[in-house]
């Protein structure tokens, strides 16, 4: 479930949560635009949750494949950020299953991966990711392009 606390207030973040909801402000055109941070590792999901809080995103987060399928199929995300090694189902799985399912094609997928090779990159693309990004990243460039892409889509 998407929970948006009230403008002002802060919800206490902690780390071993696979869900985490941080502080919304409210967005111009209706309800903000919600955010699915996937990844195992609990500093990068703390690293992109603060990033991302303070422009007023609705924020969940999922530490593998099973989180993250779970959560899209009880509300589905505008964005979902998803690391490629997972535990379990990796992120090219998650979002080969994304972008077959009617109700979460349209949403934004960015893989993200610690590998730099360009088959890493034509696996993401087949997989159906919108963009692929690999770590180390800026946290400011991935904010930039989820920002411009969701703007784009009228979120």
């Amino acid at each position: 479930m998407w929970v948006t606390p009230a403008v002002g207030r802060h919800a206490s973040a902690n780390l071993s949560d696979a869900t985490t909801v941080a502080r919304c402000v409210e967005h111009p055109v209706g309800p903000a635009p919600s955010i699915l941070i996937v990844d195992d590792q609990p500093d990068l999901r703390l690293l992109i949750r603060l990033t991302f809080s303070s422009s007023g995103y609705r924020l969940q987060e999922a530490a593998d494949g099973e989180a993250a399928l779970a959560a899209c199929a009880e509300a589905v995300p505008d964005a979902v950020l998803l690391d490629v090694m997972l535990p379990g189902i990796d992120g090219y799985e998650v979002c080969r299953r994304l972008k077959s399912d009617a109700r979460t094609r349209g949403t934004f997928v960015v893989l993200m991966t610690a590998g730099h090779q360009e088959t890493e990159r034509i696996r993401a693309t087949a997989a159906g990711a919108d963009r692929y990004l690999a770590k180390p990243f800026s946290p400011a460039q991935l904010l930039d392009l989820v920002q411009r892409e969701l703007e784009a889509r009228g979120r």
